[in-house]
């Protein structure tokens, strides 16, 4: 939105330092909004290892899949997160149940990534995911 253009991408800054991340660059520069090893934001002592390419919608809020080291807590390695207003939120982590679903949860790990295939304009997202102990795929539309 506005002319920016979000993505995942791996870089190389001062003294050839590799980071991977995600990154949002528009016409007064480039803004690095999540790095590989950044903290989690809502998890405590965890931290990012790796995004999936944002999804954005019309205000300029994007979602991403990222996985997470080390996991949290009786949960697997994998979550999606909401970028709004220059906030990111926890949506939905790995093995949380989401409604409709029969209150089954969601696989969202390395082995079963979810893909945010779009972000509504009311903060809503709808999620690509396998059903935990089903040996199913689906389409939900997470509130976060």
């Amino acid at each position: 939105s506005n002319g920016a253009v979000t993505f995942a991408a791996t870089v190389v800054g001062p003294a050839r330092k590799i980071r991977s991340g995600l990154l949002r660059l528009d016409g007064h520069g480039s803004e690095l909004l999540a790095a590989v090893g950044d903290p989690v934001p809502g998890v405590n002592g965890t931290h990012y290892q790796a995004f999936s390419d944002p999804v954005v919608n019309a205000a300029g809020d994007l979602a991403f899949f990222a996985l997470l080291s080390p996991p949290a807590t009786g949960t697997g390695d994998g979550a999606l997160f909401v970028v709004s207003g220059g906030t990111t939120r926890l949506a939905i982590q790995d093995g949380q149940a989401v409604e409709g679903a029969n209150s089954t949860a969601l696989r969202i790990n390395d082995t079963a990534p979810a893909a945010p295939l779009s972000l509504l304009d009311d903060g809503s997202l709808l999620v690509a995911a396998h059903l935990q102990d089903q040996a199913a795929d689906g389409l939900f539309l997470v509130q976060p």
